[in-house]
């Protein structure tokens, strides 16, 4: 039986990606707002700074709400509010089911406005009945959204700011966010609470990196930024070219609470995809493995794969039950000395299925296997001697040093991961 799901902002950056889903799932959208959206079923004009209009819910059988102001600029003080209070008022009346997707930013104290009004909103409408959806940060799918501006700044800065001091975030892939959106809204025994959906906490700095590795694959080095000074550029940046680099966003960065979402996500049925996965232009596990055994196999032999040995090890890890890449910091992975440098003996022989010293087994074992990698294993003639014994062994010495002296640096990096 089709059932219809009212969305508001269905034309937004979460909006887009959830109506394909939906549309899966066996829902027919309609897209509430001031345009109509890509993949809608139907289209209501509805303005959050307006009354809301008469008969806009009725056929509806569930209502998710994502418009908002993110500019805080936009609509009259207190609209986006008295308009939220207005729908959960009307689907309390309906015996509508209603989602809110808030942000992780809420508070009452918060610096920003957004954060604010996202805190009220929570406060009027879950007496109401309405399920809170708290994501972390959003990232994948189409560069829109706050998004798309961290993929602009990756791009056009040569370098990455590391925030000093350096703040959190827990970032979240659009597609799995709109699994949990659909998940939490067919489970009315949910109706009043809030469920947060995010991955572990990184530094923001390594989400920069992770975006310059795998959205845009190039390489940047870190920056050292106090956040102070950052602040008094944003600053002008807001007084010269508008709302879209107000200081506000960098406060809301450096004071994010940490979210606990294992339980909401347990309860969801929803299983996070890797970060590395996540940034992809296109969401390919085996793209992403083909980066990895690259890497590692850089790591394992000291020299580059080619692309029979790639393909091979991107068909045999889903066979082998391991279908996801590891998700590993991007400085490690444009490393390859420093992640053979994490390959130490203790943690090889503790080492389990699936994690790095495993694969990196894995990687060596497909290599000498292969006829075209025999010289890296087998004595060629022409190779014996004194003087190629010699230059074989200083090679091997000195690649021994460099990961000794990379392996302090490649430990904190795994450290600082979380």
């Amino acid at each position: 039986m089709t059932r219809t799901l009212g969305v508001t902002g269905a034309s937004g950056y979460i909006g887009q990606a959830l109506l394909p889903l939906a549309r899966a799932a066996g829902w027919q959208a309609v897209a509430l707002g001031r345009r109509n959206a890509i993949g809608a079923h139907a289209f209501r004009h509805v303005d959050l700074g307006q009354p809301l209009p008469e008969g806009a819910l009725l056929g509806l059988d569930a209502v998710v709400h994502l418009a908002a102001d993110t500019t805080g600029s936009q609509l009259p003080q207190g609209a986006e509010l008295a308009f939220a209070k207005v729908l959960g008022l009307a689907c309390r009346e309906l015996r509508i089911p209603l989602l809110v997707v808030s942000s992780q930013a809420a508070a009452l104290d918060a610096p920003s406005h957004y954060g604010r009004t996202k805190a009220e909103i929570e406060m009027a409408l879950r007496p109401l009945g309405a399920i809170i959806v708290r994501p972390g940060q959003v990232v994948g799918g189409r560069e829109a959204g706050l998004f798309g501006l961290l993929v602009s700044l990756v791009r056009t800065l040569p370098v990455v700011p590391m925030l000093l001091p350096r703040p959190h975030v827990q970032p979240v892939h659009i597609d799995d966010l709109a699994a949990a959106i659909l998940a939490a809204i067919a489970r009315p025994q949910l109706a009043g609470e809030c469920i947060a959906v995010a991955d572990e906490p990184i530094c923001f700095d390594e989400l920069l990196m992770q975006i310059a590795h795998y959205r845009l694959h190039r390489r940047r080095v870190r920056v050292p930024v106090p956040v102070a000074v950052l602040r008094f550029g944003l600053a002008v940046a807001h007084r010269l070219l508008g709302p879209r680099l107000s200081p506000e966003r960098l406060d809301s960065l450096t004071r994010l609470p940490a979210l606990d979402a294992g339980p909401d996500l347990r309860r969801l049925g929803i299983v996070l995809r890797p970060l590395a996965q996540a940034l992809g232009r296109r969401s390919s596990a085996r793209r992403v493995l083909l980066q990895e055994g690259r890497t590692l196999t850089c790591a394992t032999v000291a020299r580059p794969p080619g692309n029979a040995l790639l393909r091979r090890y991107a068909r045999l890890m889903p066979l082998l039950e391991m279908p996801r890449a590891l998700d590993l910091p991007a400085s490690l992975l444009m490393c390859p000395a420093a992640l053979a440098a994490l390959d130490v003996p203790a943690r090889r022989r503790a080492s389990q299925r699936g994690d790095l010293s495993w694969r990196m087994d894995v990687v060596s074992r497909l290599a000498e296997a292969d006829l075209q990698w025999a010289d890296a294993y087998l004595p060629r003639p022409g190779r014996a001697g004194w003087l190629r014994a010699g230059s074989d062994f200083a090679r091997a010495g000195i690649r021994e040093l460099q990961v000794r002296l990379l392996a302090p640096w490649a430990n904190r990096i795994a450290r600082v991961r979380k």
